[in-house]
């Protein structure tokens, strides 16, 4: 192992873009503060929020972590343009962004951290996520339990980040500064999955660490920006930007290539957007690129492989013979 290339007691630059959530700000900064590992910054970057998130934030003015907060006069347009600012003022080695309205167990960055310490050519380390709802209340807890693993980043990508992201939501990440800053800009540019755009970025710089453990919170509300634009039809044609993005860097073959196709078409006939137009729009892109009628017809017998080969999987990993 090179020394060199694993990190030691690294400080973590912790980000916390805002808009609009003066209601769980306290929660979410206090979590933050709360956290066992102690090398860190806060940086509190408020979107031009209009409700009365800034007077909660000045409540941390003068708390010894809170090296900085930023107050916007004109709204980015988008929490994308939010997150580059952030990873362009951090100060630390790592950077974990704190949605404003999530919140975590105190072990969190503790665990994280611990990855790096561990592990060369780490990009990423993720733990399990816990939904909650507005009021706090457990929608749903994750399944997946047991050690840490380490994944390639290519073949995270593949298996983890092929028909959507598994890091849900940016507060259950942190990640390398230094390899965040060579990525391309292109996840800006998007209104709806630039955050499973940004993580594929990140996978192909290095490894990603799987941390088996609930311990972010993460808060989910009726009537986002992410559900209108799946309405609108946003989400899915920016889908397709990062389908055929993994294909040009050959991570994936074509014939797999084809079938995420077939998939994402099949949801597409399924899905409810708000009208016909949108729909047809939305249809029209997925399929400009002929699909031969033979994908279509393999399509349900490399379902079946697919759940067969996760379950051989699960079972070696569940008897200790891979980790």
């Amino acid at each position: 192992m090179n020394d060199e290339k694993i990190m030691k007691n690294p400080l973590v630059s912790v980000l916390i873009p805002n808009y609009c959530h003066a209601s769980y700000l306290n929660e979410r900064i206090d979590s933050v503060l709360a956290q066992t590992y102690q090398n860190f910054e806060v940086i509190i970057m408020d979107d031009c929020s209009t409700d009365n998130s800034r007077e909660v934030i000045e409540q941390y003015r003068n708390h010894p972590r809170v090296r900085e907060i930023v107050y916007n006069e004109i709204n980015s347009g988008s929490t994308f343009n939010q997150w580059d600012k952030g990873i362009t003022m951090a100060g630390g080695e790592l950077i974990w962004i704190a949605e404003s309205d999530d919140s975590c167990r105190p072990e969190l960055l503790e665990r994280l951290v611990e990855q790096f310490e561990q592990t060369e050519d780490l990009a990423v380390a993720y733990v399990q996520s816990v939904l909650i709802n507005t009021y706090g209340e457990v929608i749903k807890m994750p399944v997946e339990k047991g050690n840490p693993i380490i994944y390639d980043g290519r073949y995270f990508i593949r298996t983890h980040l092929l028909y959507g992201t598994c890091i849900i939501n940016a507060s259950m990440a942190i990640f390398s500064r230094e390899k965040s800053l060579g990525i391309d800009r292109c996840f800006k540019q998007f209104k709806s999955v630039g955050d499973w755009m940004f993580w594929v970025l990140m996978a192909e710089t290095g490894k990603v660490a799987e941390v088996r453990e609930p311990l972010n919170y993460f808060r989910r509300h009726e009537g986002t920006v992410t559900s209108k634009c799946y309405l609108d039809g946003t989400s899915m044609i920016n889908t397709k930007n990062i389908v055929d993005y993994i294909l040009d860097r050959r991570i994936i073959s074509k014939y797999r290539h084809r079938m995420v196709y077939v998939y994402f078409i099949r949801y597409i006939k399924s899905f409810q957007f708000e009208n016909d137009d949108v729909y047809n729009k939305v249809l029209t892109v997925w399929t400009l690129l002929p699909i031969n009628s033979i994908y279509y017809k393999w399509y349900p017998i490399e379902c079946f492989y697919s759940r067969q080969k996760e379950k051989i999987y699960r079972f070696l990993r569940k008897t200790g013979l891979i980790f």
